[in-house]
């Protein structure tokens, strides 16, 4: 009679272990998910970013190469990804070892603008160019 009653409260004890084991099962789980959504969230943020970078480079070497540099600022929207595209060129004020002004020498700068997430986002991108770099 005793061995009857104490396989009953093994077997309950199993149970017991059982439902503690998937208890614990589920808790990972939920984490392990909520941690995979959060890493597939920024990686779609990382790929979104690189893209409008590439957008980015690839307008400043378009105004880069423009044959004549006009002082100013110039500004356009790419509509399907909802992005505000802005060039400024502008002449540098530089000085050579003797204090001379270095003349000709432009910096373009490009910035993109767009919302993500309800936040404001910017990417830079800028480089130096001589006027007469692309003139004959």
């Amino acid at each position: 009679m005793r061995q009857n009653s104490y396989q009953k409260a093994k077997r309950g004890f199993l149970l017991m272990e059982i439902m503690i084991a998937i208890g614990a099962f589920a808790i990972v789980a939920v984490a392990l998910v909520s941690l995979l959504n959060q890493v597939v969230n920024l990686s779609i943020e990382s790929r979104e970013t690189a893209a409008i970078q590439r957008v980015v480079q690839s307008e400043l070497i378009s105004a880069m190469t423009m044959p004549n540099l006009e002082e100013g600022e110039t500004s356009r929207q790419i509509e399907e990804r909802e992005i505000e595209l802005t060039t400024l060129i502008a002449p540098l004020e530089l000085e050579n070892e003797e204090g001379e002004a270095i003349l000709s020498l432009f910096e373009v700068t490009v910035t993109a603008r767009w919302l993500q997430d309800g936040e404001r986002q910017e990417v830079e991108a800028s480089s130096w160019r001589n006027l007469r770099m692309y003139q004959e």
